[in-house]
């Protein structure tokens, strides 16, 4: 093992990792600077720098993998602790939490570096794995007790405010401040579990350039005062852009309040699909989450109320609870035409019935778009609709009646009617 020249401290982890791997005939060198190391494992066939390298990758390390050689980078902490301490995350508080297997304790690192050890309660536990996980909690493994433990992190002692702006590209590097008063020079900030950069601290705030994220991610932002480990949270504060949702997008504003009212996580692979359309199926689910609130669940499903929407079905849960309340009699003939497209007219009915309870009935038609007849037994839920402000038309003092509605005209719709 060589060590730098200009720096000969020993740390715990190369110590350890010295141990583990020198024992199976390794050749191995450790490089390192102030606060960091990098090691190079030469063995193709060593499985346990491949699991270490997982659990390092997801906490946001930075390392990379060099075949035939192993090889990785990460940031270690110039601090000892005695015995075994097998896994590392990020908790609510913004700081590092860590199990001590053989010590029986849980260990936290502050953003400074300074470690404190809580012990666990039950004898000889054994703690070994560890996560955050929600209410401010880290929950982890007793492995010689086959029990599981909770850590309850405190409530947030620093007040932080004001966050602007909330949300910005997944990428990261966008310019954010909120208010944070009597923060010392080397405060913190860290987002969805990862940490900011070009942090700056002065006249009552705390500016920031944000991390990068999964794109619809919605995460918390930690200030940490590192001297003490003290913070200030907000929750759910900083939105990462889904990626076909930038910020200049026509609904982006629309989009960003579904996703803090829980009403959507997008289409999958980072991605809110604005300009795909919107199924009868999706909209029963879109309907009773604006309206019910994230908590709401609705009652199993029987696959008994409409011939075309088994028990098993995508949302058929969602569409009997909708048919439950009133708000859907089904396409006709005993269906509900799940996969089937919304139509804005139809779109006007749903909503207002959501919106008013099932037994609302609109005022008189008076004509008021150019492509909606008063004969139209639409006519008077559309009308109704402009009149509210949930909507202005497509257009041209039309409506487009017939017209598929599109996840982003969705989001519109349900904002301006349930989050105004």
């Amino acid at each position: 093992m060589s060590m730098g020249a200009e720096n000969s401290r020993n740390f715990p982890v190369q110590k350890a990792a010295e141990r583990n791997f020198l024992a199976r005939g390794l050749a191995m060198n450790i490089n390192h600077d102030d606060r960091s190391f990098c090691a190079h494992f030469r063995n193709r066939r060593f499985h346990r720098v491949k699991w270490i390298l997982q659990d390092w990758e997801h906490e946001g390390a930075t390392l990379h993998v060099d075949h035939p050689h192993f090889s990785f980078c990460r940031l270690q902490y110039d601090r000892s602790v005695p015995g075994r301490a097998f896994r590392i995350a990020s908790g609510p508080d913004g700081n590092l939490w860590f199990t001590e297997f053989d010590n029986n304790k849980i260990g936290r690192i502050t953003t400074s570096g300074v470690i404190q050890e809580f012990l666990v309660l039950t004898a000889s536990s054994g703690p070994y794995g560890i996560t955050s996980g929600p209410g401010d909690t880290l929950w982890f493994t007793e492995f010689h007790e086959h029990k599981l433990g909770g850590i309850g992190i405190e409530d947030p002692t620093r007040t932080v405010s004001g966050l602007s702006p909330t949300s910005g590209p997944a990428a990261g590097g966008t310019a954010a401040a909120l208010s944070a008063p009597d923060l010392p020079a080397d405060a913190t900030v860290i987002s969805g579990g990862r940490a900011a950069s070009a942090v700056s601290v002065g006249g009552g705030q705390i500016s920031f350039a944000t991390p990068a994220l999964a794109p619809g991610t919605l995460a918390d932002v930690v200030v940490t005062d590192p001297s003490d480990g003290s913070f200030g949270r907000i929750s759910r504060a900083w939105l990462a852009d889904f990626s076909d949702v930038p910020q200049a997008h026509l609904f982006h504003d629309f989009v960003e309040k579904l996703v803090r009212h829980d009403v959507t996580a997008g289409c999958g692979l980072g991605n809110y699909c604005p300009g795909s359309p919107v199924t009868r199926a999706q909209m029963a689910v879109f309907l009773l989450r604006a309206n019910h609130g994230p908590a709401y669940v609705p009652p199993t499903a029987t696959g008994t109320v409409f011939a075309d929407v088994a028990a098993n079905a995508f949302a058929a849960a969602w569409i009997e609870a909708l048919a439950a309340e009133g708000i859907t009699g089904g396409c006709g003939g005993g269906n509900y035409c799940p996969g089937n497209p919304v139509r804005r007219d139809q779109m006007a009915v749903f909503l207002l019935k959501a919106e008013h309870g099932a037994s609302y009935v609109p005022p008189s038609c008076s004509g008021d778009f150019d492509d909606v007849a008063c004969a139209s037994p639409y006519a008077p839920w559309i009308e109704q609709l402009g009149a509210e402000g949930i909507t202005g038309g497509c257009g041209g003092g039309n409506f487009c009646p017939l017209s598929p509605v599109n996840r982003g005209q969705m989001a519109a719709f349900l904002t301006k009617a349930f989050f105004p």
